[in-house]
């Protein structure tokens, strides 16, 4: 491809530099400026950027009347001084390069105006997932316009009005992006050995009531409820003919609820089957480890492999645990001073 003069070459942009009629600074110096000046402009000469300081003026012409302006001073025999202002127009031959540049200039603003991102910061899953489900249904959706998002006060309220459980809720918006982060209410005083002041069997999670073994209490759930973290399961009190009588809840409550177990492993050593070394090796090693995390009543029902990786020499998955073990913790029944 040949270039000609007052052409470039900018990576794949074939840019042409055109040049167009310069202008021209006028400096002279006469008593008879204005005089000048008008007979220019009877003359039909335009003359711009007019500054007249004492006997000094400063004017700009085009290149096209500077001959005319040029002879007028020598007939007259008037000294002046000229400097040219270049002025240089850039033709760009590539439209699709100037429609792409516009297009890249552009996509951030559009992106940014619509949601791409949601993220709930909580500790515990099964709420987790409850509150994802709440946000479609207001609905918060990723690639939904901004404008369409729901208010903090609505998005808090919606979630408060289903979870006792939270004391508060904190909302991040960044651009294209909603961050959710909650705020689990101060447990009440709770322990799971029995304290010496009488109390009630509150859940010390979330979990389906499976079963009961009380030696006193009376029950306020029953078999297969679901239940709420904090939410009481046995009171430690009862009614009589005088009014209430506090007795003191005593014994444990079983519940089945779900874990989660994420793991990364070296496996450096030669592995034949990653089928065999999965099932006959790791996976138990996980279920034991889970055993251990419970208590001395506490089984694992079913085993859910969400997902494994290999890469190189390191494997890394997850997986769920249905369990049942207890569920239930003390706490003190506040009977005032």
């Amino acid at each position: 491809m040949s270039v000609k003069k007052n052409t470039y070459v900018d990576g794949r942009k074939l840019v042409i530099v055109k040049k167009i009629q310069n202008n021209y600074r006028i400096t002279f110096h006469s008593s008879y400026g204005r005089k000048h000046l008008q007979t220019f402009h009877e003359h039909k000469i335009p003359i711009r950027r007019v500054h007249i300081a004492n006997e000094t003026i400063h004017f700009v012409v085009s290149s096209n009347d500077y001959l005319k302006v040029k002879e007028y001073f020598h007939r007259h025999h008037i000294t002046f001084q000229s400097e040219i202002i270049p002025k240089w127009n850039f033709l760009h031959v590539s439209i699709p390069h100037q429609l792409g540049s516009l297009l890249f200039i552009s996509l951030p603003i559009i992106f940014s105006l619509f949601l791409w991102e949601i993220e709930i910061v909580d500790e515990e899953l099964e709420r987790k997932e409850e509150i994802s489900q709440l946000l479609s249904q207001l609905p918060i959706k990723q690639g939904q316009p901004l404008t369409n998002v729901p208010k903090d006060d609505v998005v808090r309220r919606t979630i408060l009005s289903k979870h006792t459980d939270i004391a508060w809720i904190h909302l991040f918006r960044d651009g294209g992006k909603l961050t959710i982060r909650i705020q689990s209410s101060p447990d009440p005083i709770i322990t799971a050995n029995r304290p010496a002041k009488p109390s009630d069997l509150v859940a010390q999670r979330k979990a389906i009531v499976s079963s009961f073994k009380l030696s006193s209490g009376e029950r306020v759930v029953s078999m297969h409820d679901s239940v709420s973290k904090g939410e009481l399961l046995v009171k430690g009190t009862i009614e009589t003919p005088d009014g209430p009588a506090v007795i003191g809840a005593e014994g444990s409550v079983l519940g089945e609820f779900w874990i989660e177990r994420s793991f990364s492993l070296s496996t450096k050593q030669k592995i034949v089957s990653r089928d065999r070394y999965l099932n006959e090796i790791l996976l138990p090693i996980i279920a034991k480890n889970t055993i251990m995390s419970l208590s001395s009543d506490g089984e694992i029902i079913q085993e859910k492999v969400l997902h494994i990786e290999w890469t190189n020499d390191t494997v890394k998955g997850k997986i769920l645990y249905l369990v049942k073990d207890r569920i239930s913790s003390y706490r003190i029944i506040s009977q005032g001073d």
